[in-house]
């Protein structure tokens, strides 16, 4: 049996004053004195081989990165790429791959030892082009900052038109929007308001923060209010990598509100970090919450107007449909401790136990044996298909097939089924000696989430995590 049977080939075709058969012929008869084996076929009729956005070019990549093949041929080199710099980029990232190249026509041959040589020199010229072109966008970055010029998207509250628009490329303040950055900052710097108040502030207002594509927001949300608020380009300054410089463009606020804004902003974060969240601020259901209405995670909100907690679905922020408010935090988490309370188990339920553990074990032993079986079942296919005995197509078929068994048999994973059973067994008396931060710890260690109404709530059904759910079982019982 010849090693060569098991070298996978790829074609990359181009349609170009030479039939595409004639192409193909050519490759084909290249593969054959070779001795290898031809598995894939790739041809972009039509398409210019100028640009490497072709769609069948960018296929047979996809397939390289998942190594369906070792060799690529090709009838010239110039059906590759004709881009010098792409044809360089692409033996590099074909290397790191290694994937080697083969022409059909051409004295360009990376399988041989003398080609792989070239290969590695052709790489190390890509790896230093990309390097220094990487380095030059760098200064040319830092002189377009340096002469006051911004890098890159246009902050909200101004608009640009750029040179290749007939314009000169310097932002300057939009009418409407620049009206809202300073209704944000001007009220952040009361200290009256928080990050969220101020979002919702401008959405109430009619302001759209600006944005393209699938990652645009529909509406104003705490982070992109935390970075318009620390941003200094409103001051007339841009920046690059971390440096502000001095801008072109006109600012939007005084430095007087600026400084306000960001001292308001240093006194919260000093007094958080220095005094680890005082348990008025302190959200038990942090990662837990969920909304009983469109099932979205909930997140804890402090209005400083009437200094309450609150559990809000952001959902409306991403553009979503949800008519939930926000959900009273005492009273949320006030139920939950009282249903924790409520659940008394019986008397027998650490023998309970025991026989749940022991069950679990012997069903990991059960599933570890069928995986060993299993992946000893997928090794000797891929033996048979080395040595000839099955087609590609057969192995293929057996792996995915054993593939799919081995996800499903995935063992349980033992949890701590004694600890979980002692605390829910004295969850009332530990429940009201506890600090906030320790009933947040308690009830995320028991439950998996908490779904929250504000009209038939505010606590709708609560979902322990499946490896304590029999203790909760045992509870239903007891009562």
């Amino acid at each position: 049996m010849r090693a060569a049977i098991y070298i996978r080939v790829s074609f990359v075709m181009q349609l170009d004053n030479f039939s595409l058969d004639a192409q193909q012929a050519a490759c084909r008869k290249l593969a054959g004195e070779r001795g290898w084996q031809v598995t894939c076929f790739y041809a972009d009729e039509a398409q210019s081989a100028k640009t490497t956005e072709r769609p069948k070019f960018r296929e047979m990549m996809q397939d390289a990165r998942a190594k369906r093949f070792d060799i690529i041929i090709v009838h010239k080199l110039d059906r590759f790429s004709r881009s010098v710099i792409d044809l360089l980029t692409l033996l590099h990232n074909l290397k790191e791959m290694d994937i080697a190249l083969v022409s059909a026509t051409e004295q360009f041959d990376f399988t041989t030892p003398m080609g792989r040589v070239m290969l590695t020199m052709l790489a190390a010229f890509a790896q230093w082009y990309l390097d220094n072109l990487s380095a030059e966008t760098t200064k040319g970055k830092q002189a377009r900052a340096e002469a006051g010029l911004w890098n890159s998207d246009i902050p909200f509250g101004y608009n640009v038109r750029y040179k290749k628009d007939g314009g000169d490329g310097i932002p300057r303040p939009d009418e409407h929007d620049a009206q809202g950055v300073r209704l944000a900052l001007e009220q952040y710097a009361t200290g009256m308001y928080s990050d969220n108040d101020i979002a919702r502030l401008l959405n109430e207002a009619g302001y759209r923060p600006h944005g393209r594509g699938r990652r645009a927001l529909p509406l104003f949300g705490k982070d992109a209010l935390t970075e318009l608020l620390q941003n200094r380009f409103y001051l007339g300054e841009v920046q690059y990598k971390g440096q502000w410089y001095p801008g072109v463009h006109e600012p939007l606020v005084s430095q007087d509100v600026f400084d306000r804004c960001q001292a308001v902003r240093e006194k919260r974060r000093v007094k958080v970090g220095t005094s680890a969240r005082d348990a008025s601020r302190e959200y038990l259901l942090t990662g837990i919450a969920k909304c009983a209405r469109c099932g979205g995670h909930m997140r804890g909100d402090y209005s400083m107007t009437n200094q309450k907690r609150y559990y809000r679905d952001p959902a409306r922020q991403r553009g979503q449909e949800c008519d939930q408010r926000m959900v009273g935090a005492d009273g949320a988490e006030n139920a939950v401790g009282n249903w924790l309370r409520q659940i008394v188990l019986p008397d027998d339920w650490r023998e309970r136990v025991v026989k749940i553990v022991q069950e679990q074990t012997g069903n990991v032993r059960d599933v570890m044996q069928e995986r060993a079986r299993t992946e000893a079942q997928l090794e000797r296919a891929r033996y048979l298909f080395k040595l000839g005995d099955i087609s590609e197509q057969e192995y293929l078929a057996d792996r995915n097939r054993l593939q799919v068994q081995l996800a499903g048999l995935t063992p349980q994973v033992r949890s701590d089924l004694e600890q979980a059973g002692k605390l829910l067994h004295n969850f009332e008396t530990v429940w009201d000696a506890a600090t906030p931060q320790e009933r947040r710890q308690m009830i995320q260690t028991l439950l998996q989430a908490v779904y929250l109404d504000c009209e038939r709530g505010p606590v709708v059904s609560i979902e322990p995590k499946p490896e304590y759910k029999a203790l909760f079982e045992m509870g239903k019982e007891a009562k």
